[in-house]
């Protein structure tokens, strides 16, 4: 076997032997860690010369993985980190365009990928990956990586309902708060805390959660700034909300959609009338609860946000079938559910198959099946096993209502 030069060896080890990395290599990335474009076709070249790079498919390579010890040189790997942190900013922003984001690598990410399917498929795909090079950018004390690849981790996790990645991505940001000198430093934890504050709370674990939000609450107000702290009152609320503290939550909220409204935040006054819409539901004020949802959806449709709004049309079908609105509440939801299926995930199919079985129950039971067991796949694809459960119930119950009686 031909004897590499030192920088072929070392491009090999980088970008197989380090952390999350794979055989299968883009071109792009390939150059990126490399160096300038010349030189990165004139390693390949060399590479594949020597039979330890393979061309698969035009643009990306299979390289030659040895036993040998990975690159004691991070440049690359710093390099390569940051290549899957912005793919990971494009996914993300495929999904979810109109979100907050603190990390710079969405300033890079000015190309979306070509659907959300996709972004959803290239995470799930790589997810593993993904979180052994967060790891490894932490042990080989990348931290500026760390932080810029953990934004659209913890974005994407949370979506695709992998609620324990999105919860350590947070754990790492909070960790490495004093190893990361720059100008977003302090935004950056008072937003980690907020954010691990909403995983607790939906892992149940609703004290921590609570203790979370209140420390990312203080330290947000403390910095001073508007967006990060409409943020961590968000949370708050949300934290008190899944703890059952109902009053208090919306005392929260109603903060944290004061202080949207100072900074004239379309997308962040949107959200807010929504979860006190949904609050305002469970205190049993619906009226209350419908004006904040109309806000709303008028919100959600000045900035062209369909899955925002589809979203907020959920949440107002169930109140107007809680209230006996039945109709009302079919029409609101049944355009709703084919907007989500094209471009929602599996947790917002899933609330809006169940509004909509409901709403169809008692004129078309056979619809209802349907969006039963729509809801319950895709519940249990989000890894929300107990509402898959409940829809579960929900089938059950209709093969014994509609089974013979016996005769008396």
């Amino acid at each position: 076997m031909a004897e590499l030069s030192l920088i072929a060896d070392w491009a090999l080890r980088t970008l197989t032997g380090m952390p999350g990395t794979s055989d299968i290599v883009p071109a792009e990335l390939f150059r990126a860690v490399v160096g300038e474009p010349r030189d990165g076709y004139d390693v390949l070249a060399e590479l594949v010369d020597a039979g330890r790079a393979v061309n698969t498919d035009g643009t990306n390579y299979k390289l030659d993985v040895v036993m040998q010890p990975a690159s004691d040189d991070p440049t690359g790997y710093s390099t390569l980190v940051m290549w899957h942190a912005k793919y990971a900013a494009r996914a993300d922003i495929t999904i979810q365009p109109r979100a907050w984001r603190l990390s710079t690598v969405y300033n890079l990410a000015t190309q979306p990928l070509e659907s959300p399917t996709i972004a959803v498929n290239w995470f799930r795909d790589n997810e593993t990956r993904l979180f052994q090079m967060l790891d490894g950018a932490v042990q080989y004390r990348l931290y500026g990586a760390a932080c810029e690849l953990a934004e659209p981790m913890w974005s994407l996790a949370r979506y695709c309902g992998s609620n324990f990645t999105a919860l350590l991505t947070q754990f790492v940001t909070i960790r490495l708060h004093p190893d990361v000198e720059d100008e977003k430093r302090e935004h950056r934890h008072a937003t980690a805390l907020a954010r691990a504050a909403r995983c607790l709370s939906t892992k149940g674990m609703h004290k921590e959660a609570i203790d979370y939000a209140n420390m990312a609450v203080r330290r947000a107000t403390s910095l001073g700034d508007l967006q990060v702290l409409s943020t961590a009152q968000s949370s708050h609320g949300r934290a008190h909300e899944d703890a059952g503290n109902l009053k208090t939550a919306l005392e929260h909220y109603e903060a944290s959609l004061a202080t949207a409204e100072q900074i004239e935040d379309p997308h962040g006054i949107a959200l807010r009338h929504r979860r006190i819409g949904v609050l305002r539901a469970k205190l049993d004020d619906p009226d209350s609860a419908i004006a904040h949802l109309r806000t709303a959806e008028r919100l959600m449709s000045g900035i062209g946000d369909t899955v925002g709004r589809a979203r907020v049309l959920t949440y107002l079908a169930q109140i107007l079938l809680d209230d006996g609105q039945t109709t009302k509440a079919h029409a609101t939801i049944k355009p709703v559910l084919e907007v989500l299926k094209t471009t929602g995930n599996d947790f917002y199919i899933a609330e809006a198959a169940a509004v909509a079985a409901a709403a169809a129950e008692h004129t078309n039971p056979a619809i209802a099946r349907g969006h039963y067991i729509l809801a319950r796949a895709k519940f249990d694809a989000y890894g929300l096993s107990d509402r898959a459960a409940d829809m579960h119930r929900q089938l059950d119950r209709d093969v014994d209502e509609s089974a013979p009686q016996p005769s008396r």
